[in-house]
């Protein structure tokens, strides 16, 4: 015979689990950065990056130094000539892309002229050098336009050495300053040159926020050309470089410009045009612990917690075994490949089972209970009984 009905006993049902929910989601705050924590989220992006179709925008081309042209059009010295490096930048220019990202050091080029180009702004990469204590930023060519930008090429590697984010800003002795892809990004959406700033509220190195990189491809992502090639196209009347956003860089191995990521081993110039392109409209990853998802995550929690007391106990658990990983794993895949959001459902999953796993010890022990005074009784009416473990 089912039993009546009880309000008290759904709402207690209810608030305990609740309880639990919330308890383990301040628990998941408080070891949200701590290392096991880390590893377990850092685990989790790189099994959804490996997985991720190849998704790069059209909009942005990369012209690189290869081996054959380091040794051909470079002799093989470094660093390159300044003059032959001008020369692949005049090609790039006469293409008329929207913005240009040298990734070289240009800090040297004191009589160089770079070619005119209205119409285009260059991003030039500046090195932070530390000497004396002090931090400051490097220099760039003397004879540059004044609608150029410049840009730190700043890379930040988790403790595992792997680059999964990065930052608005590098900093220096006092100041920070932009790094490369916040300009060209910002460029190629005519926003003005974000320039170096003053640093406020105390901040030390390494307090500059960090972003994930949204990674949308492995090392053979993007449009591409050698700089050889481009300069053997140069005056033949193709273009493909029009209105894009262009990174010159090296992927010669003797620039050792090369660094562990999600997706591979990548040159240094292929990670700037990632996190270029991160900052592009629709290109973003989001985390998201309160928001929507958040939310939405929170919701199902509660439906399963709501249901949950009017199901058979021993269906209770097998249920939120079978369903809850289910949801919080294909709920993650989803949003990660179809709204760029990167979120941990566990807390409310942990919390739901370990709701479950103690409604199920609470009714164990009532039941022990039960069994211990049934046997009293019967021992009290003379009824021999023998003794268990409960007794």
């Amino acid at each position: 015979m089912t039993p009546p009905f009880s309000w008290s006993k759904y709402f207690r049902y209810v608030a305990t689990g609740l309880c639990f929910i919330y308890a383990f989601k301040i628990v998941d705050l408080a070891l949200e950065n701590t290392p096991i924590s880390k590893r377990l989220e850092r685990a989790n992006l790189d099994a959804l990056f490996q997985g991720k179709p190849l998704d790069v925008s059209k909009d942005i081309f990369l012209v690189t130094v290869t081996d054959d042209d380091y040794r051909q059009e470079f002799a093989g010295t470094s660093p390159l000539q300044p003059a032959k490096l001008n020369e692949i930048i005049s090609a790039i220019l006469a293409d008329h892309p929207k913005v240009l990202g040298v990734d070289f050091d240009t800090s040297d080029w004191t009589d160089v002229e770079i070619p005119p180009h209205d119409g285009t702004t260059i991003v030039w990469a500046r090195e932070l050098i530390s000497t004396d204590g002090k931090t400051e930023l490097g220099g760039m060519p003397t004879k540059t336009a004044k609608s150029d930008c410049y840009g730190v090429p700043s890379y930040v590697p988790d403790d595992d050495s792997i680059i999964r984010e990065y930052s608005e800003w590098a900093v220096g002795s006092g100041r920070v300053y932009p790094t490369l892809p916040v300009n060209l990004a910002g460029a190629f959406q005519n926003q003005p040159c974000v320039v170096e700033q003053p640093l406020k509220g105390g901040k030390q190195t390494g307090d500059s926020p960090r972003m994930l990189i949204n990674y949308a491809g492995d090392a053979r992502s993007f449009n591409r050309l050698s700089a050889g090639a481009l300069l053997k196209l140069k005056g033949t009347g193709a273009n493909p470089l029009k209105d894009k956003l262009v990174l010159l860089g090296g992927s010669y191995r003797a620039a050792r410009d090369a660094y562990p990521t999600p997706v591979g081993y990548l040159d240094g110039v292929v990670i700037l045009a990632q996190t270029a392109q991160t900052r592009l409209p629709g290109h973003e990853l989001r985390t998201e612990r309160w928001g929507l998802l958040g939310g939405w995550m929170q919701l199902q929690s509660y439906v399963l917690l709501l249901v949950g007391f009017f199901l058979p106990k021993g269906w209770r658990m097998a249920i939120t075994l079978v369903t809850g990983p289910i949801d919080a794993f294909l709920g993650n895949w989803i949003w990660f490949y179809t709204g760029s959001t990167f979120i941990s459902f566990m807390p409310y999953l942990v919390g739901l089972i370990a709701h479950q796993t103690y409604d199920h010890i609470k009714d164990y022990r009532t039941l022990r209970k039960e069994n211990r005074e049934m046997k009293d009784r019967l021992r009290a009416h003379g009824l021999a009984v023998p003794k268990t473990d409960d007794d």
